[in-house]
């Protein structure tokens, strides 16, 4: 348990801050489970070591050949289809490029049977894109929630509430079970009071439920 401490002490100083992330380390991974949904998780900084090592390692185009095609597109955009050279220009940089360019080449001919749907779809696909792509993924600047918040499963939940449950069931069986209930009923009275202050989880309705129940 010590060593999961200290995972979530430096997981949660690891997410902060200006340093190198080329790759997750040992000790956010033990901890990300218990942390994932949390107040003081930031996930923006692990969607950006994410794509950066995904974007690395399955996109890695010849320069001359992702220059050319930039500007095929580029030119596609202003001139529109009807352009047939540059429709063509792109068509052969996508066969060179070694996949699909993203850009949807039809000619008059087969203009009718693309369906309204299917456009849609695709102006709809190139939104979310956008904003994704436009997405800043860092660190907020003010962020969210504390340590203790952001390790309430591992520190409160597993182990500060098991504790004191198991310490008064010990000390209390046998002829006083009427004083262990009542310990236990302040333990959980404290536990929901810890949760209504800190309010430790990201959705409101978990910390409700949790203080209910």
């Amino acid at each position: 348990y010590s060593g999961l401490l200290v995972c979530l002490w430096k997981s949660f100083r690891w997410q902060s801050g200006a340093r190198i992330r080329n790759y997750v380390p040992f000790y956010v991974a033990m901890v990300e489970v218990s942390t994932f949904g949390q107040r003081g998780y930031i996930q923006e900084v692990r969607d950006r070591v994410m794509s950066n090592v995904v974007s690395a390692k399955v996109f890695n185009p010849n320069t001359k050949k992702l220059i050319n095609m930039e500007v095929a597109v580029r030119a596609l955009d202003l001139l529109g289809e009807r352009a047939k050279r540059v429709a063509d220009k792109v068509r052969q940089g996508a066969k060179a490029f070694g996949k699909n360019a993203g850009v949807k080449l039809h000619t008059d001919q087969h203009q009718q049977q693309i369906s309204s749907n299917q456009e849609i779809k695709e102006r709809s696909d190139i939104v979310k894109a956008k904003t994704k792509f436009k997405h800043k993924q860092a660190w907020p600047d003010n962020p969210d929630g504390n340590i203790l918040t952001y390790g309430w499963i591992l520190i409160v939940n597993l182990a500060v509430r098991q504790i004191a449950s198991l310490m008064t069931i010990k000390l209390t069986r046998g002829n006083l079970v009427v004083i262990g209930a009542g310990f236990q009923m302040l333990i959980f009275a404290a536990n929901a009071s810890l949760l209504i202050v800190f309010n430790p989880y990201k959705a409101n309705r978990i910390t409700k439920t949790e203080a209910t129940m």
